[in-house]
């Protein structure tokens, strides 16, 4: 008896650590860092290639990307943020996938070396966007200002704190910066977008309350 016992207190234990471990990884908001560290490297490498219209080296920093945010994503365990901060998390993360996978979608019409070099240009035009981060021509393309913020994000315990003290930002309407920053397609609620991950983002009015909260104007 006590053998059998003893037995199934060890499975029990075994089972409840399983569930533990698969709940909260300690060590997750690391493994995110580490991971948006190295997004951040790719994606000024990503934009320079796309400025200077090198298809095949942005086409594969635009993989390398679109591997690291999965890999942000996997790390992102049920009990890794609360809700309102994995909504936030989210919503910056699917808002960079979307607009990174785009330039894997591009196609103008020509062929062969001006085509490549138009759909850098195509892209550059229509979604590399960029965000006035500082006052009169301060600007900052959308992905590297995303993953600095979702770097303060994943760190931090005030979310408050963190939106407001991203240094990259010094332009005085910081409400602004971040309403500029998301795009529509990245919300929940948006129309024909149907893809795991942003089911977990906040709806374009919920972001909107989110952040005149967290950052009033």
């Amino acid at each position: 008896m006590e053998i059998a016992l003893g037995i199934l207190a060890s499975l029990i234990a075994s089972i409840v650590w399983y569930w533990f471990t698969t709940l909260v990884d300690m060590q997750s908001k690391d493994k995110i860092d580490y991971a948006l560290q190295m997004a951040e490297v790719c994606a000024h490498q990503f934009i320079t290639a796309v400025e200077y219209q090198d298809y095949r080296t942005a086409a594969n920093q635009a993989d390398r990307l679109l591997d690291l945010y999965l890999r942000v994503y996997d790390h992102i365990h049920p009990l890794t943020y609360l809700p309102p901060k994995r909504k936030l998390f989210l919503t910056f993360l699917y808002n960079a996938v979307y607009f990174t996978a785009q330039f894997k979608y591009m196609n103008v019409g020509y062929s062969d070396e001006e085509e490549l070099k138009s759909r850098c240009e195509k892209y550059k035009h229509e979604y590399l966007y960029e965000v006035q981060v500082w006052p009169d021509d301060g600007l900052e393309p959308f992905l590297t200002l995303s993953l600095s913020i979702m770097r303060d994000v994943n760190r931090a315990r005030s979310m408050k704190k963190a939106l407001q003290n991203n240094i990259h930002i010094r332009h005085g309407d910081k409400n602004k910066v971040y309403h500029e920053l998301v795009g529509i397609n990245s919300f929940r609620d948006s129309s024909g977008i149907d893809y795991f991950m942003n089911k977990g983002t906040f709806s374009a009015d919920e972001y909107k309350r989110y952040i005149n909260r967290k950052v009033p104007n």
